[in-house]
């Protein structure tokens, strides 16, 4: 229950998310963002909350900057993700959450069967996501700056989904 866009502009890649979160019927908001980093990577997800904590807590990979992003990401960060899921139960969680990640100037998904999308300039993965395309897709080729646009995006989605609510945090790698 999130939503979570990146945008790639200027050679720079910006991560946004929203603060709510759901427990059945219940809302609360985390102190923590659903947007971090780890190691050269800015990372957020969606869905299953311990999927989350396992990654931004537990995720070890190798710094090996300078090779291909892509092959970096899908040869080494997604098998590190897979093991840390496997050895702290975490397996059950990727079932309902993906994975946005930001690295070397490019914008990667990773679906809940660990598959690998490189994005050519933006996305957005969880419950409001849809709408917060919709407005990127309307308001993407004007004159506002990425972290605006991005928040701009998040409070549409907010509109719309009762899963999204700020504050909205942007991160930019």
């Amino acid at each position: 229950m999130t939503c979570i866009i990146g945008l790639k502009r200027n050679g720079k890649v910006y991560l946004g998310a929203d603060s709510r979160c759901l427990t059945g019927w219940h809302i609360h908001r985390s102190p923590n963002p659903k947007i971090f980093r780890v190691g050269d990577m800015l990372i957020g997800t969606s869905g299953d909350q311990r999927v989350s904590d396992i990654i931004q807590y537990n995720l070890e990979v190798p710094d090996l900057s300078g090779i291909d992003p892509a092959y970096y990401m899908a040869q080494l960060v997604i098998p590190a993700i897979r093991a840390a899921m496997k050895e702290h139960d975490g397996m059950e969680g990727m079932k309902d959450s993906a994975i946005m990640v930001a690295y070397a100037g490019c914008l990667f998904i990773i679906g809940e069967d660990f598959s690998l999308s490189e994005i050519s300039d933006y996305e957005a993965i969880g419950a409001g996501a849809k709408y917060a395309l919709g407005y990127m897709y309307a308001m993407g080729k004007g004159s506002l700056l990425p972290e605006e646009l991005i928040t701009k995006a998040l409070e549409c989605a907010a509109w719309f989904s009762a899963s999204c609510a700020g504050p909205y945090v942007v991160e930019k790698l």
